[in-house]
């Protein structure tokens, strides 16, 4: 969320900067998906070198964040009471031992994926509507 003319507008932003998700059964496939789509071998050999799958574990926890239609994240609210935070609706709710940051300026969330090799972090909405 951003506010900007006097009032909240939602802004879309990728999830994670310079990658995209691809998803396919196996590599093969993808690498004959990419010549199919008539891809220079250049972007395909780069795209196939360059290639991180994921685990199990962050596949589907990124999939329960998603609106499956869409494949956006969208907004979550919470309160935060004695330090504890507290997601009461959207997305992130039952999701709170992930947040490792919020910015209640921005209206953001920091998350680390869980089970992640090395530190993957993404950023989502979240309103905190009280803090007490």
């Amino acid at each position: 969320m951003k506010k900007y003319q006097g009032s909240w507008h939602i802004e879309k932003k990728p999830l994670f900067r310079n990658c995209f998700f691809i998803e396919c059964r196996d590599k093969k496939e993808l690498k004959s998906t990419l010549s199919r789509q008539h891809c220079s071998d250049f972007l395909a050999e780069a795209v196939m070198s360059g290639i991180t799958s994921l685990r199990l574990e962050q596949e589907e926890f990124l999939k329960e964040l998603m609106q499956p239609e869409t494949k956006t994240i969208s907004m979550s609210t919470g309160y935060i009471k004695d330090g504890t935070t507290y997601v009461t609706q959207g997305p992130l709710q039952g999701r709170e031992k992930f947040i490792r940051r919020i910015d209640r300026h921005k209206r953001l969330a920091w998350l680390m994926l869980p089970e992640g090799e090395g530190q993957w972090e993404l950023r989502t909405g979240l309103e905190i509507i009280s803090k007490g």
